[in-house]
């Protein structure tokens, strides 16, 4: 994710009740490694229909669970890094 692009990311999930500090750094991810991809809705292509941001946690090694967060309106999900492939989901609630 481009570095202006993660203000405006801090900015909206602040406005609404987040917490997250400055920089992916202070928060305790690996700046360089966060991607966001969104996919339009088929209905309406200017409206997001599912999104996914990817996180690399700090200090946590590559073969843990816990290394990779992957995020998305459906679940939260825990991963380790390439070689081993674990992987734990929590499911969001429904509204």
């Amino acid at each position: 994710m481009p570095d202006n692009e993660g203000e405006t990311l801090r900015r909206v999930v602040n406005q609404n009740g987040g917490t997250l500090k400055a920089s992916a750094a202070d928060q305790g991810f690996v700046g360089s490694q966060i991607d966001y991809t969104a996919t339009p809705d088929p209905a309406d292509p200017d409206v997001i229909g599912d999104w996914k941001l990817t996180l690399h946690v700090i200090g946590v090694p590559e073969s843990n669970l816990g290394y990779k967060i992957m995020i998305s309106p459906s679940q939260i999900e825990r991963q380790a890094g390439p070689k081993r492939h674990k992987s734990l989901k929590f499911f969001a609630c429904p509204e």
